[in-house]
């Protein structure tokens, strides 16, 4: 009777903490007792087999376990069994049920010991349980346990005991492979990395991993000399034939679709980001981070895509030999300077010469609209920048704005004047793309200073010794205080988890109020909802970064719509003055970038309104590029694009006005490849429709709009 009591209890007990702390729709089980000596413990909760949890109760049971009881300095024995069963009659969960107990071994080990009775526990072959690895591998091949033992021995050896059972109408092969690559792949469980990219698929991370190793060591050759390297630097016989295999399974691959992309669009465009290194040491740490970094771009590129017709799409370069370091800066986010020399070598071979980027067409638009927004006088804001008058957004910031720039740290150094630096001296180092190494000095305040990365203990006006300039410049962005921050350049990840809390002081106050992220990844997401949480207002990369994608989107837009002879008439210049067509075009391309950066601002500003800021405008940025891109995706596959007045209207728009009178839609619209017009097409109704109606919209919302098209 005490018994039922006690049962009935621990289920009464159940039910309230489940209507506490969770759902009050499901019935949640999380009870656990894990002795204060560590000599066992006992854990039940809900489970759904089959599935890695990462929330709710048993996400991290067996985590526990591992850490806290399966040390080999203290043996345990673990069983742990799921019902075949739901809970009751009105409650679909099942139940998990762990029982961790302190091994007893023999006191004297038996010296001939077959069975293993001399180390193992007393009650081992009476009753003979796992790491949460081994859980998330067979639930990857669609198994659940119904029992396991994790039994440890004395002479340090642990034996698993499985018995898996198929998850109900799951598509899995038969049990008998599913168990077989289980029992293939659990040797790779306890040697690789712990990363998420090794929580399933380990064979094929494994070969990546292996794969990327073998790239940072040996340079690019051919097949025969990467084979003949390998012979003869390989230690034994089957290190020679694992690498064999490796070059026989790139060989095969090469010829299928193993490679195809599924992360880019058929039309994609990005730049190329070319680094340039310091020293020996610096070019290392660069390279390590090449895939990582170029990978992170290109999903960015893809993020801030959304409102042109290309996918995204990033190159990155690593300069080895000094002697190709001609730029001052650590990084260049754009090849200007390789396009100048692309444009003069065009037209010393008598082809013209072509403006190759759209001068004040870039990512400027958003510091003084979310100032308007704000009912801030532009003129009383103070900024820090990073990104000098060197670089294309750095430029165009200073020429376009008219606040109060109190620092800029670029590659080549520190400028800073709490009075606010001359902005007559700005404008000029930005017409001429100079870098702040180059500012008058004369034209500081008795309070400003300009540090050069080359230079060593420099007094600063506070008193302040700076003993090395490089090492100044790299935590710059962390010391300046000012109502708004703009990067404009820099590296990837300069604001990341372990230094964002230095943009607070110590009463806990920002350094910055607002944050408009014009450089690519210059803060990792951790800090960026961090910074938000603490009430700083931040326009993430993705959002504020994409006027230059769409300014090179249209030039290519005209390259491939105007014949030879038209490109020549319009838009080269004669005698060094644009013709009345190409200034026009250029007016086009930035009342574009204009209506963009605009219609995204007004769209995030009021879902984060509406949502009273429970959502971080991060998030919101987030979850519209990847919508818009999703339904970019949708309707190119469509046959809405079959729908010719539907088409017509929206090529019409898409279009620069400029173009169109010019050569006409008709004409436009033969030259212009398929696949290229669908894409323009998705894009301009996918961007458009949702920075109209917004990421919640419903299908009588683009019912509506999409009646309209054709008008």
């Amino acid at each position: 009777m005490a018994c039922s009591i006690k049962s009935r209890s621990q289920r009464i007990s159940s039910k309230m903490l489940a209507y506490t702390k969770h759902d009050p729709s499901k019935l949640v089980v999380d009870l656990e007792k894990i002795d204060e000596n560590e000599n066992g413990a006992t854990s039940i909760h809900t489970s759904p087999p089959g599935i890695t949890t990462t929330e709710g109760p048993g996400a991290t049971c067996e985590s526990r376990i591992d850490t806290l009881l399966l040390d080999s300095s203290k043996p345990k024995q673990t069983r742990d069994f799921c019902a075949t069963g739901s809970i009751s009659a009105t409650a679909s969960q099942q139940l998990r049920c762990y029982l961790v107990n302190k091994c007893v071994f023999p006191d004297t080990p038996a010296t001939k010991d077959a069975e293993g009775r001399g180390v193992s526990d007393k009650s081992f072959l009476e009753k003979a349980s796992e790491k949460s690895a081994l859980s998330n591998l067979y639930h990857f091949y669609s198994l659940y346990s119904a029992r396991k033992y994790v039994e440890q021995f004395s002479n340090g050896i642990t034996i698993i005991s499985l018995y898996l059972n198929p998850v109900p109408n799951s598509n899995a092969p038969p049990i008998e492979h599913s168990i077989f690559q289980v029992m293939k792949e659990a040797s790779l469980l306890y040697c690789l990395p712990e990363n998420p990219f090794f929580s399933s698929q380990r064979l094929q991370a494994t070969y990546a991993h292996c794969g990327y190793q073998c790239l940072q060591t040996i340079q690019p050759l051919s097949d025969e000399e990467l084979y003949d390297k390998i012979r003869r630097t390989v230690p034994n016989k089957h290190s020679l034939q694992v690498l064999e295999f490796f070059l026989v399974f790139n060989k095969h691959i090469l010829k299928t679709n193993f490679y195809q992309p599924t992360k880019v669009r058929d039309v994609a465009r990005g730049g190329i980001r070319i680094v340039m290194r310091r020293n020996k040491e610096m070019y290392s740490i660069n390279q390590r981070m090449l895939f990582d970094e170029n990978y992170n771009l290109a999903s960015t590129q893809s993020l801030k895509n959304k409102d042109i017709l290309e996918g995204g799409a990033k190159g990155n370069r690593r300069h080895a030999d000094p002697k190709l370091n001609t730029w001052n800066q650590e990084d260049a986010e754009d090849t200007a300077d390789m396009t100048d020399w692309t444009a003069l070598h065009t037209r010393d071979r008598n082809m013209g010469e072509v403006l190759h980027h759209w001068k004040e067409c870039r990512d400027t638009q958003w510091s003084p609209t979310m100032t308007c927004m704000l009912g801030l006088k532009e003129k009383e804001i103070t900024e820090v920048q990073t990104g000098g008058p060197d670089g294309d957004l750095g430029s165009n910031g200073i020429l376009l704005s008219s606040d109060k720039t109190v620092a800029i740290i670029d590659g080549s150094g520190v400028l800073a004047d709490p009075t606010g630096l001359d902005r007559e001296e700005l404008v000029r180092l930005a017409k001429k793309r100079l870098t702040v190494a180059n500012f008058d000095r004369t034209k500081l305040s008795k309070d400003g200073y300009l540090v050069k990365v080359e230079e060593q203990d420099v007094k600063l006006p506070s008193g302040e010794i700076v003993l090395d300039g490089t090492d100044f410049r790299n935590g710059a962005h962390l010391r300046f205080k000012a109502d708004l921050f703009v990067p404009c350049g820099g590296r990837p990840e300069a604001i990341n988890i372990s230094n964002m809390a230095a943009l607070f002081d110590s009463e806990g106050k920002p350094h910055f109020n607002y944050i408009v992220e014009g450089a690519n990844l210059f803060l990792t997401q951790q800090a960026r909802l961090f910074l938000e949480k603490r009430k700083v207002v931040v326009f993430k990369d993705s959002s504020t970064n994409k006027g230059g994608v769409t300014s090179s989107s249209l030039e290519v837009l005209a390259v491939l719509t105007l014949s030879m002879e038209e490109s020549v008439d319009l838009m080269f210049f004669k005698d060094g003055k644009p013709s009345e067509f190409y200034q026009n075009y250029v007016k086009d391309i930035q009342a574009k970038i204009t209506q963009n950066a605009a219609a995204e601002f007004h769209c995030l500003w009021k879902v984060h309104t509406r949502l009273q800021g429970a959502k971080p405008r991060t998030t919101i940025s987030d979850e519209l590029s990847s919508t818009l891109n999703n339904l970019q995706a949708e309707l190119e596959s469509s046959d809405l694009f079959e729908d010719v007045p539907s088409r017509n209207g929206v090529m019409r728009r898409a279009i620069p006005k400029t173009l169109v009178e010019k050569i006409g839609l008709e004409t436009l619209l033969k030259r212009l490849p398929e696949a290229y017009q669908r894409a323009l097409f998705s894009s301009w109704v996918a961007s458009h429709f949702l920075c109209k109606y917004g990421v919640n919209a419903s299908s009588v919302d683009f019912f509506h709009f999409a009646r309209d098209l054709s008008k």
